[in-house]
């Protein structure tokens, strides 16, 4: 196969399909932001539609509400307040409180600060009585209330300098052993690693059991679907405020990491195995949309409000859904997402251990994926029509679907489908545009290739059905018509090309019409002549007749057209029309680069042959008897009997036929009957009878070269009688 097909038709769509196949796959291992957009949105449609509703009761919200700071004023409340409020919680039998809440400074309202900024501002020195020691400095009560109680501080890392120059924060650090799939890699370079950290005052850090970062890693269009468990700072680990306080809970401050060649693989904290990414970020497996997780008002907790039943157990998060306080997120399933909630999501998924995460071959699996569906779908589109190729993609497209979603629903993992999806849509698009090119091409070609010798009917069922058209080549039944000019060579001595060239023109013209009105295909113009064929490239119903009839109407346009060829050029037409049916090869008999959509075989030639003799007959039409056989049905038609012959080069006699025009048959009426008797006598073998007949039409009627022909095969059997039995076949030795 040459270079010229394999870059035509379905070679050059696999081609194409398979490049785009390959350039998708290095989009997909390169990552870029448009892909991970796009991931970030599939992934968000597939946690809508498959989200599990279904939490455990542990995790509750303390909300200090629009109720609260109603109740108890408004925020930041005095040192004391929170501290009797977490004293309260401890009452009612929490395991563990997160405070989703900062103290970066200290308390402004304890009697202590009051009295410091009255001395620095005004130059008082006042003294408070009737408040006891343990009163005058909130951040010191607050401390001794975390110092006993399961009470986990939040603070904030940050990864600009921001000048803080704060040197005094006391973070908890989580112990940490590594377990490394890998001998020797030591890969914790990519967790997150921050500059500063905005933190507790020192007092209530040092209180403290437990303290973890609220840090969030919103995606870049701002949607929240993953977290840092944990973060690398000054040498130290240091957890997530929902896995310190889960950590907390679980009585441990140890984790087991888990590290591959890419980096963090899991993270296990107490009997929680959790996945996470390389840069240990864990996949928020949301319930719902807000208020998912029971929110319990601060005040009914201060205010009694609260039985034990109701958080015994639990574990709590401090947090506020008041305007102005609340920490919004917008998250796959809410918009107006409580970012306290997210550690309440965070603590259920532990519990429930129904995490979402890419596994470690994922990327190996999307490759595959994309892979697959490119090859596939190239093949597929490569072969099938348009609605087939619509049909199997979106068969191919529900497919990745389902198999995406039964792996997120079974085994939680998270194999985004976005670039198959994307190549799936690329290569449908790409193909469908080549193949509607290519086809609108094929029809440009039919159209161009066949417009000039068939009719208007026949291409435009050629276009709208090209299989139909066999170009390489297939055996069929065809009738053939040879078509020329008698004494051509003669007429065009007397003649200046220019003119030969116009009065071929004007012949042919009409002559091509007459073929193509009726369904014939004009195959070539063989100096004077006309080859043409009936039967292909569509079948034609009773294309011997239609192939008679055309010869019959040329000669009566030729009866027309003679008038005006003698006006102009001073010459007169005369042509002989031969007809054969039977089977021959039909095709491109061409090459490559060169169409010749044509009919070879022996039925071909004897139709030449058969053409040649109406000269030596004197006849206008010579048809075969297979011409006459396929014309049985039309009663119209009025074959006359010519002769039984073998032509020059054939073995096997065929019997000739002629027919004729409306005109010619009134003038031949009168001899037609008796030149059929003569020539039962002549099959016979009474050849005196029949020559005396055939003398006798020479000299009364027309068609003399036919019947001076007969009267002298007639004279010649006299002196020398043909073998025994007679078959009344004549061979011609001459084309």
């Amino acid at each position: 196969m040459g270079i010229k097909s394999l870059f035509k038709g379905k070679f050059l769509v696999l081609f194409v399909g398979i490049i785009t196949t390959l350039l998708c796959a290095v989009i997909l291992l390169s990552k870029p932001i448009f892909l991970r957009f796009l991931d970030g949105k599939v992934y968000d449609l597939f946690l809508i539609s498959i989200h599990n509703t279904k939490k455990s009761s542990i995790p509750v919200i303390i909300d200090i509400d629009e109720k609260s700071l109603k109740r108890y004023g408004q925020w930041p409340w005095p040192r004391y307040r929170v501290a009797l409020l977490l004293e309260r919680l401890k009452a009612l039998g929490v395991t563990a409180v997160g405070l989703d809440i900062v103290f970066s400074e200290g308390d402004r309202t304890s009697p202590l600060h009051i009295k410091q900024s009255l001395l620095t501002d005004l130059n008082l020195n006042i003294g408070f009585t009737g408040i006891p020691e343990g009163l005058m400095d909130n951040d010191k009560l607050l401390a001794k209330t975390l110092s006993n109680g399961p009470y986990v501080l939040g603070y904030k890392f940050l990864f600009e300098k921001e000048g803080l120059k704060n040197n005094n924060c006391v973070l908890n650090p989580v112990n940490i052993s590594f377990i490394d799939e890998v001998p020797n890699s030591n890969k914790t370079s990519s967790l997150f690693e921050p500059s500063e950290v905005l933190c507790n005052i020192p007092v209530l850090s040092e209180s403290a059991k437990g303290s973890g970062f609220y840090n969030t890693a919103n995606d870049r269009d701002g949607t929240f679907r993953a977290v840092p468990l944990l973060m690398k700072y000054k040498d130290n680990y240091y957890p997530n405020l929902a896995l310190a306080t889960y950590l907390y809970a679980a009585g441990t401050n140890q984790l087991i990491i888990k590290r591959d060649q890419l980096g963090i693989k899991q993270i296990k904290a107490a009997d929680v195995v959790i996945p996470v990414s390389p840069e240990g970020l864990m996949l928020i497996n949301y319930r719902g949309g807000r208020h998912t997780f029971p929110y319990l008002s601060a005040s009914d907790v201060m205010d009694g409000l609260i039985s034990k039943d109701d958080l015994e157990g639990k574990i709590a998060f401090l947090g506020s859904s008041a305007a102005g306080l609340l920490d919004i997120r917008s998250t796959p399933l809410d918009q107006y997402y409580p970012g306290v909630e997210v550690y309440a999501t965070m603590v259920d998924t532990f519990i429930n251990k129904d995490f979402i995460f890419v596994p470690s071959w994922g990327i190996d699996a999307e490759l595959l994926m994309v892979l697959f569906a490119g090859v596939i779908s190239t093949i597929i589109f490569a072969r099938a029509r348009a609605f087939q190729c619509m049909i199997s993609y979106g068969l191919m497209i529900f497919g990745i679907l389902f198999f995406t979603q039964k792996m997120m629903m079974t085994f939680g993992f998270w194999l985004s489908p976005t670039m198959s999806l994307m190549l799936l849509t690329i290569n449908l698009t790409v193909i469908v545009l080549m193949k509607f090119y290519s086809e609108e091409s094929a029809k440009r070609f039919l159209q161009s290739a066949f417009s000039k010798f068939v009719s208007s009917e026949v291409v435009d069922t050629l276009v709208k059905n090209p299989t139909k058209l066999s170009l390489q080549g297939e055996e069929k039944e065809i009738t053939i018509l040879f078509s020329d000019i008698r004494s051509f060579t003669t007429m065009s001595e007397t003649m200046s090309p220019v003119n030969i060239a116009l009065l071929l023109k004007e012949y042919f013209t009409p002559m091509t019409k007459i073929i193509k009105k009726n369904f014939g295909t004009i195959d070539k113009f063989i100096g004077d002549a006309i080859m043409a064929f009936y039967n292909a490239p569509l079948d034609v119903k009773n294309h011997q007749a239609r192939a008679v009839t055309s010869s019959i109407s040329m000669l009566e346009e030729l009866d027309i057209l003679n008038i005006e060829l003698n006006k102009q050029f001073n010459q007169t037409i005369m042509i002989g029309i031969g007809l054969h049916s039977g089977v021959a090869m039909v095709g491109n008999m061409g090459s490559e680069d060169l169409f010749n959509y044509s009919v070879i075989g022996d039925n071909v030639n004897l139709a030449s042959r058969i053409e040649g003799l109406t000269k030596k007959y004197g006849l206008k039409i010579l048809l075969s008897d297979a011409i006459v056989k396929g014309c049985e049905e039309d009663k119209s038609l009025n074959f006359v009997q010519i002769d039984s012959v073998r032509v020059k080069g054939k073995t096997i006699p065929i019997t000739l036929y002629t027919i004729y025009t409306e005109k010619q048959h009134k003038e031949f009426e009168k001899e037609i009957p008796i030149f059929q008797k003569a020539l039962k006598l002549y099959y016979e073998g009474k050849f005196s009878e029949a020559e005396k007949i055939f003398d006798m039409l020479i000299k009364e009627h027309k068609q003399t070269i036919l019947y001076d022909l007969y009267a002298k095969r007639c004279a010649s059997l006299i002196l020398e009688p043909p073998a025994q039995p007679w078959d009344g076949v004549f061979t011609h030795v001459e084309k």
